[in-house]
């Protein structure tokens, strides 16, 4: 995540009326973490705060599974974090206008982020089991990545196919 701000405020707003709301970011180096950390002080975003540094052989499948749902504050692109994460079956939470199904969206903004949380959130409490379900669902119809793969071969053939280069021997 390169700019966790606008979530971290979100989180406070929210943190407002339900105190045992917790902001776990993912992915971030040490150095850029102690740094998120020192400038939420300094801003008193009073966010319970946590990290997980993701490795490679970490089984990211039950970190997904551990999470309520999981904010992509992705722009411009489809997030293969939320994804990987609604194929486990945690719900998630795209930007407007990034090219992304998912459980939820919301526009690049504090305020806007808080109501898709909390939106998300009372869909949790009232079923979380079809809502994590319906998570899949969005997964396994949008980004099956049998799909992906196919459509980067069909793209490395067509480049081939402008050259004399034959990708397949």
């Amino acid at each position: 995540m390169k700019d966790p701000f606008d979530l971290m405020f979100a989180i406070r707003k929210l943190g407002k009326t339900n105190p045992n709301i917790k902001l776990v970011l993912g992915g971030i180096p040490q150095e850029k973490m102690f740094l998120i950390s020192y400038l939420a002080g300094r801003l008193k975003l009073d966010v319970n705060l946590d990290t997980i540094i993701v490795g490679m052989y970490q089984n990211v499948t039950e970190i997904y599974r551990g999470l309520d749902m999981l904010v992509s504050p992705v722009r411009g692109a489809v997030s293969t974090v939320a994804a990987e994460a609604m194929a486990c079956g945690c719900p998630a939470i795209t930007l407007e206008g990034s090219n992304m199904i998912s459980c939820e969206t919301c526009k690049p903004c504090p305020n806007s982020m808080a109501k898709a949380i909390q939106r998300l959130w009372d869909r949790i409490q009232s079923d979380r089991e079809y809502v994590r379900k319906h998570a899949r669902e969005i997964a396994v119809k949008h980004y099956d990545i049998r799909n992906t793969v196919r459509r980067l071969v069909e793209e490395i053939e067509k480049a081939f196919q402008t050259t004399d280069i034959n990708p397949r021997g």
